[in-house]
């Protein structure tokens, strides 16, 4: 194939599979062309349009709430950066994640325990304790401690003088 005939994705392509990575300068492409091109390369036209619908899927169930719930599609996309690639987020803790949305450790551990435990259960895993989160073991001592613990729900009100 002659270059003028050829894309710039397929340019890029032959590039990488030439050569293992871009000669710097050559083109200012952005670190998603680069992966674009190496995906191109490498995956049939049905494995695309597979990963096409996985990443529509993916968005869609982000922005479930749509424009008006724009915190929620952030908590869902801070936990998944968090949870696949910490590196994103700065390796950011669960009280600071939760700091963002004015919530504590706990709602922020809470909500990626709803997002993650079904799916690791359902793989298969022997123990789904999240980075960052109390295990099984820690939970029930703290449940255990705390039970008796009436104190706030059935304690009396106080008069109103």
């Amino acid at each position: 194939m002659s270059g003028a005939s050829m894309s710039a994705a397929e340019a890029i392509g032959s590039a990488v599979r030439r050569n293992g990575h871009l000669i710097p300068g050559a083109t200012a492409l952005t670190p998603y062309d680069v992966m674009a091109a190496r995906e191109e390369a490498e995956h049939s036209d049905e494995e695309r349009r597979i990963r096409e619908e996985a990443h529509s899927e993916w968005l869609c169930w982000i922005f479930e709430g749509g424009a008006a719930d724009l915190e929620r599609a952030a908590k869902r996309l801070l936990s998944y950066a968090r949870r696949y690639r910490p590196d994103l987020v700065s390796n950011m803790s669960m009280a600071e994640a939760g700091a963002l949305f004015g919530q504590g450790r706990a709602a922020v551990q809470a909500r990626e325990k709803r997002m993650f435990e079904p799916e690791m259960e359902r793989a298969g895993y022997r123990s789904t304790q999240l980075p960052g989160g109390k295990n099984p073991r820690s939970r029930a001592k703290m449940a255990a401690a705390q039970k008796g613990n009436h104190h706030r729900a059935r304690s009396a009100k106080p008069a109103i003088l």
